[in-house]
């Protein structure tokens, strides 16, 4: 009878257990694009609000790297704080604000609990784990050491600060060498080709062929926004990579320009390498930038998540 009655009771057990609703996890309001914080507790003073926003501001702007800062009461409040951990509710809160992008992820959470009096920095996935080592060391040595004294207006400013230096200064993180020096190759290949066609083009077919293939020269150039813009760069890359570009694109004129004055006059040379400057450099980058301007101003939310980043925990008495 016991053997029977075992197994029902734990069927009944688990049938209780999975009815009882569980907590629900609840979020603060994310900020407004364009704001880079919540205090949801008041813990950070006006004159400073304006520097963090300033300075968050600029690294938006400059390399696409958001920092978000956000404030709550306690972890309690917002779910099981017992269960969950700052390190997981961090988490949790950078993926549901979708802070950063989902190809270019290297935005940055600040999370301070004021009660539970402890503090996170989540790095977002494309950090990886490779500057915890930094975080913490922001986190021991500037934000904490303010908390204790109980600045901790003061304390946040110059964490965002030192996350600002770190984004600036430390970039290797951010940068693919091998995805650049292959395709600074691929467009190497294509673009020599192209400028080989014009040169050996000069002469009958000179006007059909060289529009053409100045034409392709400079498409290469949407082609790379392109690229960037489904992901395939991120913003220091894609950057690199264009300026990089536009050096060969410039070797390749100077190329041009010296074959055919070979066979022609300085003022059709000059008139030559004029066209190709307008074709091949000014018009695909007056383009580029301002399809950036327009429609490139990605906010701090864009799907990111924190799912492989790392970070650093603090806590204060």
């Amino acid at each position: 009878m016991r053997l029977i009655a075992f197994p029902i009771i734990a069927l009944l057990f688990s049938i209780v257990i999975t009815t009882i609703p569980a907590k629900a996890l609840l979020v603060p309001e994310r900020p407004a694009i364009g704001e880079f914080i919540a205090d949801t507790v008041d813990m950070i003073s006006i004159a400073d609000k304006i520097e963090i926003q300033q300075t968050a501001q600029r690294l938006q702007d400059e390399y696409k790297i958001p920092i978000i800062v956000a404030t709550i009461d306690s972890l309690l409040t917002y779910t099981d704080g017992e269960y969950l951990g700052i390190e997981k509710y961090s988490r949790v809160l950078f993926k549901h604000w979708g802070i950063g992008h989902k190809a270019h992820n290297y935005g940055v959470l600040l999370l301070i609990s004021e009660n539970d009096k402890v503090a996170r920095i989540q790095f977002g996935s494309g950090w990886g784990f490779l500057y915890d080592d930094h975080a913490q060391a922001i986190m021991d040595q500037t934000i904490i050491p303010h908390f204790k004294k109980g600045a901790f207006s003061e304390g946040i400013k110059q964490g965002v600060i030192s996350l600002d230096k770190l984004a600036r200064t430390d970039l290797k993180f951010l940068i693919s060498q091998q995805k650049i020096i292959l395709s600074v190759l691929v467009l190497m290949l294509i673009a020599g080709s192209l400028f080989y066609l014009m040169i050996i083009s000069i002469g009958e077919r000179e006007n059909h062929t060289t529009k053409v293939c100045a034409g392709g020269v400079g498409g290469l150039s949407l082609g790379l926004l392109a690229i960037y813009w489904f992901g395939g760069f991120n913003h220091i890359e894609f950057l690199i990579t264009l300026a990089i570009y536009i050096a060969i694109k410039l070797i390749g004129i100077a190329t041009y320009g010296y074959v055919h004055a070979q066979t022609h006059s300085g003022i059709e040379t000059l008139r030559a390498i004029g066209l190709l400057l307008v074709f091949v450099i000014i018009v695909p980058i007056t383009v580029i930038f301002t399809i950036l301007a327009v429609y490139g101003q990605r906010g701090e939310y864009g799907g990111g998540d924190a799912d492989y980043g790392g970070g650093a925990t603090g806590s204060w008495d």
